[in-house]
């Protein structure tokens, strides 16, 4: 059609040709749905027809909902599951799982502002339908959890329906898991995608509107804008309410008609379709303010609403296989920025993998409830001959109920847990293998194989403390070091006495400085803080001075020393070396050299979390922690999470930098495995930090100096060793690390030249 007029005047044509009506030709043609032996085509084109043609009565928006989308059947298929899942929600809030705490609030926030007041009255049962609807879905689908708009659509269906909860609730799940896009709502990458296909979409077939839009200032952005509240909501936010039920007529209508996989490009031609509808209009705006006044839909005339209907059911013009390919792009694009790894498949069910939070194991479904579309977006359960049609007693106990229902956040779980029904290691036995191996055969070593052995031994079993030394000792081939320098830190030591016996001003400015830092050294732990054990640390820091004159001396190298020697059992001349090792081969040489290197990892690490994790940075930035997040990391970066953090999540850099010291095929590589272990450990804070609301409750929740539980080490040790082992490019946070020092040294004007073969060049 060349223009809206021919539109409405075809329109008028074919209703006198097809005088069809709702109460009759809808009737049998939900009939016909129920059947299942009509022609799909032909009760297709009929209903096409009947939505161009005759306004659906509202009391029939329903029937057809719910017959052609199959809900009635769903409904009967899952005896209580609606139920279990409300049940569900509230034993995990009784039990205060962090994760539906903060989802409670989030979803609390929305409730009262989801209906809109010129159409319906909340009243508190209305207000409780919804809140039940947005609770079971966070339980059901657990990746996708919550996100804003969900509540205008859950509200939307249930005025819909005159208020009837539980056909809400599966109306709302039907479009969730299988009408959109699995990826819609997840990590927003759909919708950020949407924008970009919608925007190609226009250009293509309607580029004089995109010409015109860019033309006016803030045009383009008011697109955008109006846009992003159809992506968000799909339609239910300040739209007219006309067109929002013939979004969904369209999702749910033509669901038992069309190829599943095609249903939601309706929504891309509905889209297309309001343009192609006021195209005339915007290209008359002369203003963005005109331009927004126009394209505010929340009353439109009938002849639009009619010209949106048929631009969307009977103009072909839209390729549907271009459009697939450029939403495959976008969010192949967007994944790859974002760096997210995982796998969906609608068909073929969700495949495990580390990144996805939900692993359910065969030997784990106990559950007389098959809930067979949770399990579909978990992982593919064979040979389970649960039977949906079984009737469940509702007096389970809450233990019972959360079993039939298995919840698990933590992303590492299925992986750690398949990984430790597989590989029953222990340090007695693989561990000792692995420093035998070490020390008896180093031209012969499997390092790949160890490594992997080594991560799995860290993952799966706690390392007794008592085999810390042996850990680090072994793969670090101690004590040939020790052997071959036999004499030497005796000398050191003399040698800082005769400096300080001859007043050299630099050595008494470095004793006076050590001093400050020895007795507050694990003040607060008594084992520590006896005369023994201080001249020790006084020893080795005095020792490394001289034999480093260039680094010298820098606060919070007295922590990491004290936490060698705790580990170390106090060998003085063991910790010495060890140390050594640290600083002269596993450290960047720029590291305390004028605090270049730890200024520049300050940088990195704020690089690397806007990369790695930029919903957590934007709340942080939100709140105002960032900057009091970054002084935090400044004690990390200088004192290697010696200082003011759980000894346990200090071990995981130690035991990388010590354990793998061997089995890495560069030294180089070994100090990026303290990038690792930063943002492993802001990924298993990460819930706790998105719930924090200012500065005291971020202390609180990011108090990394109290004893933490089992699951955050593991979690820290499975980011840092497994999943961030896949994400991250080495050789880019190489090229990112030398840039940040360059750029710091040509700020600081520093000349100097440092190379840990030749030595530095006096200058």
């Amino acid at each position: 059609m060349k223009n809206n007029k021919d539109v409405i005047k075809f329109i008028n044509q074919t209703r006198k040709k097809n005088n069809y009506h709702w109460e009759n030709e809808g009737q049998e043609l939900l009939q016909k749905m129920c059947s299942n032996k009509s022609d799909k085509k032909e009760l297709k084109n009929i209903l096409s027809l009947l939505l161009l043609t005759e306004e659906i009565p509202i009391d029939f928006v329903p029937k057809l909902w719910l017959t052609s989308a199959k809900i009635v059947e769903n409904i009967n298929n899952n005896k209580y599951q609606y139920q279990k899942l409300v049940k569900a929600f509230d034993i995990l809030i009784k039990n205060k799982h962090p994760l539906y705490l903060f989802l409670k609030n989030k979803i609390s926030v929305d409730l009262n502002r989801s209906f809109n007041p010129n159409k319906v009255k909340a009243t508190e049962e209305n207000i409780n339908q919804l809140k039940n609807i947005l609770y079971s879905f966070t339980v059901r689908n657990v990746t996708l959890n919550y996100c804003q708009g969900y509540n205008t659509i859950a509200s939307f269906f249930l005025q819909i329906t005159n208020f009837k909860e539980e056909e809400s609730y599966y109306l709302f799940i039907r479009l969730m898991e299988d009408i959109l896009p699995y990826d819609y709502y997840l990590f927003g990458i759909g919708i950020e995608a949407e924008t970009i296909t919608i925007n190609q979409l226009i250009e293509k077939y309607e580029p004089e509107i995109i010409n015109h839009l860019s033309k006016k200032e803030g045009g383009e952005l008011i697109i955008y804008s109006i846009i992003t509240q159809f992506i968000t909501s799909l339609f239910t936010f300040k739209m007219d309410q006309n067109i929002t039920i013939f979004f969904f007529n369209c999702m749910f209508g033509f669901y038992s008609l069309e190829e599943k996989e095609k249903i939601f490009y309706y929504f891309y031609k509905i889209v297309l379709a309001i343009f192609q509808t006021f195209k005339k209009e915007i290209l008359k705006c002369k203003t963005d303010k005109k331009i927004n006044e126009l394209l505010n839909f929340e009353k439109l005339p009938k002849e639009k609403i009619q010209c949106i209907i048929y631009y969307t059911l009977f103009d072909e013009s839209l390729d549907i296989s271009f459009l697939k390919r450029i939403r495959e792009e976008n969010v192949n694009k967007i994944i790859q920025e974002k760096n997210i790894k995982f796998k969906y498949n609608n068909e073929n069910n969700l495949e495990c993998n580390i990144n996805y939070p939900i692993c359910i194991e065969e030997y784990d479904v106990k559950s007389k409830l098959y809930l067979n579309n949770y399990y579909r977006k978990g992982i593919n359960i064979k040979n389970n001959k649960s039977n949906n049609n079984i009737i469940i007693n509702e007096e389970n106990d809450d233990e019972s109920i959360l079993r039939d229902i298995i919840i698990e956040r933590r992303p590492h779980f299925c992986q750690a847990k398949l990984i430790k029904k597989k590989y029953n290691y222990s340090w007695e036995k693989e561990g000792t293998e692995i420093f035998n191996q070490i020390n008896n055969s180093p031209n012969n070593l499997d390092k790949k194989k160890l490594k992997e052995i080594l991560s799995l031994l860290f993952l799966t079993q706690n390392i007794p403390k008592n085999l810390i030394p042996t850990l680090w000792q072994s793969c670090t081939k101690l004590h040939e070091i020790v052997n071959k320098n036999e004499g030497q830190y005796n000398k050191l030591l003399k040698a800082f006495d005769i400096l300080i016996k001859n007043k050299h001003p630099f050595y008494i400015y470095i004793q006076k400085k050590i001093s400050l830092d020895l007795n507050r050294t694990f003040a607060k732990e008594k084992e520590f803080q006896n005369q023994k054990n201080i001249d020790i640390l006084k020893n080795i820091l005095y020792a490394f001075t001289v034999r480093n004159v260039s680094l010298n001396y820098c606060q919070g190298l007295n922590t990491i020393v004290g936490h060698l020697l705790k580990m170390m059992n106090f060998k003085e001349e063991e910790t010495f070396y060890l140390f050594l090792l640290l600083i002269e081969k596993i450290l960047p040489y720029d590291y305390y050299l004028f605090s270049i290197g730890v200024e520049a990892d300050l940088n990195i690490i704020k690089l690397l979390l806007d990369k790695y994790e930029p919903d957590l940075m934007e709340h942080l930035k939100k709140i105002n922690c960032d900057l009091i997040l970054f002084g935090v990391f400044t004690q990390f970066i200088t004192s290697l999470f010696t200082f003011k953090i759980n000894e346990n999540i200090t071990n995981i850099l130690f035991n990388c930098f010590f354990g793998f010291y061997y089995l890495e095929d560069d030294l180089n590589n070994l100090f990026f495995y303290f990038y690792k272990i930063i943002i492993g450990i802001f990924r298993a804070f990460k819930e706790d930090l998105y719930r924090i609301k200012d500065m005291k409750e971020f202390y609180n929740s990011f108090n990394i100096e109290k004893e933490q539980n089992k699951e955050y080490i593991e979690n820290i040790i499975y980011y840092s060793l497994f999943e961030n082992e896949n994400i991250f490019d080495l050789n880019e946070i190489k090229n990112i690390r030398q840039y940040e020092i360059n750029k710091i040294l040509e700020k600081k004007k520093t000349k100097f030249n440092f190379n840990n073969e030749e030595g530095i060049k006096c200058n």
